[in-house]
């Protein structure tokens, strides 16, 4: 609810506080990165998805997220690898996300 109030200090206290109570949580993680991409603090975004991806490598949404952060960090190469995964799993958004940022 921070996040919607854009006291994005307190969202990233929750998340983290959230994160505390189970670091295997990938859910959590992803929660993490989406804080982090509101800050426009792209590098922990992508290191919050990736830790979510490693928790559950099936993670579709964190694909997702972790591709529009590479995208927003001007790494186009390693965001299109993302959504592509994301679509292979079956990601709704991706398919639109890839067709604007990738092209295809």
């Amino acid at each position: 609810t921070f996040q919607l109030m854009g006291d994005y200090t307190s969202a990233l206290n929750d998340a983290e506080r959230v994160l505390a109570e189970d670091e295997n949580d990938p859910a959590s993680w992803n929660l993490v990165g989406n804080v982090h991409v509101l800050f426009g603090s792209y590098h922990e975004a992508v290191e919050a998805y990736g830790q979510a991806i490693r928790k559950s490598p099936e993670f579709a949404e964190a694909y997702y997220n972790r591709g529009l952060a590479y995208h927003m960090s001007y790494r186009p190469v390693q965001g299109c690898q993302d959504l592509s995964r994301a679509i292979e799993l079956n990601h709704e958004r991706s398919k639109d996300a890839y067709t604007y940022f990738c092209g295809f």
